[in-house]
């Protein structure tokens, strides 16, 4: 892989969907500032910042707290069909 691939032809050789390598690239893309003149740059340790920063307030941490309760509901009823006690 060379700069100035297409994003095709990057995601080909990874294997990985173009969508996937488009994300990473816009992530780890920051401004850089060379003698007055700016530009993208990619940035993989940008990139892998963003994406934590991102994750961290993606899970709902109070719905976790019903789950098991839920999922114990479901089994008890699964089990009782097929026995007299959970």
């Amino acid at each position: 892989m060379l700069a100035g691939d297409s994003i095709t032809s990057i995601a080909s050789d990874l294997g990985r969907s173009r969508t996937t390598i488009y994300n990473e690239i816009k992530r780890g893309s920051v401004v850089q500032i060379k003698q007055n003149k700016a530009g993208l740059t990619y940035l993989a340790d940008t990139g892998q910042t963003v994406y934590k920063r991102n994750r961290q307030g993606s899970f709902n941490t109070l719905r976790a707290g019903f789950i098991e309760p839920f999922l114990s509901q479901i089994i008890c009823s699964v089990t009782l069909s097929f026995s007299k006690s959970c």
